[in-house]
């Protein structure tokens, strides 16, 4: 079981700009992994980036999503009546061929289309599934494309204002593009939502995971207001021994590099794509982290948000630099405001 000690619950007060986000609670992993059935929303994400034979590299991210609907009391039972909805997104990015693949699915639970398990990590929509407790497996396919990721254990995991991150985790498998199918193997970011809450003057989050080849991990979560603004911020670093701590927003810092953006062309939607990112105190300053392709935008569907979430390296650009890390950014509400 992990949690906050009362040391850091006091300091977490004290930072006004994390006021938003109220103390985390404990969680223990796999535990924590189930369905929680009271929760309005969750969400499932696994987001890699994999190494092939040939010096190639696939970035992927399949998430599944739950959400809590509400039936009218007295109304006449229906087959097509659910507690819970569930939709799903994956995507798979060839950096080396520029190829992206994306594809959803969406199913209700009743009908036993979709299903997540609440005593253990076992989430599926349709043929879709992510389960396992030592490992997790995960299997998605559309069409000629498609991957099957083994995830092994990582001790990294910490909480995040949604819910809990675990980094670094290994992955091995094989990824299928154009019904060629190709072993790979590499790293991933797992993240569970299960108390999401976004503040009435939020218009959606940038959230930044990186993991740098000397050992440190870094963890940015930045809300918008409505202005497009940052409004509050939650950070977090982990160290060479795996050893997670919260930071005041101020130490840990992500900016949009030289006004640089791109648009969408299904969703016309503006995203940021490129960035800087400083931890002076971690002797890190000005890193630039670009992505490993610009169109890594997933559209929903269905009224849904479209969102964009991929893969990015870290570049230190002063003397003694050079490519320094990897990483994942999910950056919601350009496309749309997310709903809380």
């Amino acid at each position: 079981m992990r949690a906050f000690s009362p040391r850091c619950r006091l300091a977490a007060r004290a930072f006004a700009l994390l006021a938003a986000f109220a103390c985390l609670p404990a969680f223990s992993v796999p535990h924590e992994a189930g369905a929680h059935a009271d929760a309005r929303s969750e969400w499932w994400r696994y987001a890699g980036l994999l190494n092939a034979p040939g010096e190639r590299r696939y970035a992927y991210v399949l998430t599944f999503f739950r959400s809590r609907t509400y039936v009218v009391a007295g109304a006449r039972p229906s087959a097509w009546d659910a507690s819970h909805v569930y939709a799903a997104t994956f995507e798979i990015v060839d950096e080396t061929g520029r190829r992206v693949r994306t594809a959803r699915r969406f199913g209700r639970g009743t009908l036993a289309f979709a299903s997540a398990s609440v005593t253990s990590p076992d989430v599926r929509v349709a043929t879709w599934r992510a389960a396992g407790r030592a490992r997790t497996r995960l299997s998605a396919s559309d069409r000629d494309d498609g991957i099957a990721l083994e995830l092994g254990a990582s001790a990294r995991a910490f909480e995040t204002p949604f819910g809990y991150a675990i980094s670094r985790v290994p992955t091995r498998g094989t990824i299928r593009l154009d019904g060629s199918t190709v072993a790979v193997r590499g790293t991933s970011l797992v993240e569970h939502a299960y108390g999401f809450r976004l503040p009435a003057d939020a218009s959606g989050w940038d959230s930044f995971a990186l993991q740098l080849f000397d050992g440190r991990d870094f963890y940015v979560l930045s809300m918008r207001g409505r202005d497009g603004r940052p409004s509050r911020t939650f950070t977090v670093a982990i160290d060479r021994r795996g050893v997670a701590r919260r930071r005041p927003a101020g130490d840990l810092t992500v900016g949009v590099h030289l006004d640089t953006h791109w648009r969408s062309r299904q969703t016309h939607a503006r995203y940021p794509s490129l960035w800087s990112f400083n931890a002076l105190r971690e002797g890190l300053h000005a890193i630039e982290l670009a992505p490993i392709a610009y169109d890594q935008e997933l559209v929903s569907g269905r009224g849904r948000a479209s969102y964009w979430d991929g893969a990015i390296d870290a570049y230190d650009d002063n003397p003694g630099g050079g490519h320094i890390g990897i990483g994942f950014v999910q950056l919601t509400g350009y496309a749309g405001t997310i709903a809380p």
